[in-house]
């Protein structure tokens, strides 16, 4: 089955190979966890994007929500943002998509490419559990979704390709 976010993370699409038509399915969001009204207003003028990432080991489904603020726009015309909020949340069978600070042993891997996740005790010395590891043009940084905060910023302002690459299962 192949599922996809769509409308901001309102909807999920998805596509069973085996079957005549693609099934959409509304979201249920519960409510923000710890997200003051101010911080939630300035998330509203945030350039977002959603990432659905299915966890092939726990076989859980998450939707990241990437909120990104404006911070400058060059003389080419490129835009220059940088990460205001990160948010996890679960989603379940029915629809409900329920905040989330504890995803377990799973590192999420977010990118340019397909966002991934692994199990961080498979790497003990390299991924620490319940993070974020993202990469983007202008940022790479970890985030510690308990306590809400980037963990570890890498300074490397002019990434070309900024993509993670997912594990491939060799037989």
């Amino acid at each position: 089955m192949f599922r996809i976010p769509g409308s901001g993370g309102l909807l999920i699409g998805s596509w069973d190979l085996h079957q005549d038509t693609p099934k959409i399915q509304k979201l249920r969001y519960g409510e923000f966890p710890n997200v003051s009204m101010s911080a939630l207003q300035t998330m509203e003028s945030c350039i977002s994007s959603a990432h659905l990432v299915e966890s092939g080991p726990t076989r859980e489904t998450f939707l990241v929500k990437w909120y990104k603020k404006l911070k400058k726009s060059t003389t080419s015309g490129r835009l220059i943002t940088e990460t205001y909020h990160l948010i996890v949340f679960k989603l379940d069978d029915q629809g409900n998509a329920v905040p989330t600070k504890d995803i377990g042993d799973l590192c999420i891997f977010l990118s340019d490419s397909e966002p991934f996740c692994v199990l961080a005790s498979s790497f003990p010395d390299v991924l620490r559990p319940n993070e974020l590891v993202t990469y983007a043009i202008n940022e790479h940084f970890d985030f510690c979704l308990t306590e809400s905060l980037v963990k570890t910023k890498y300074s490397d302002p002019d990434i070309r390709a900024p993509y993670h690459i997912p594990p491939q299962y060799i037989d």
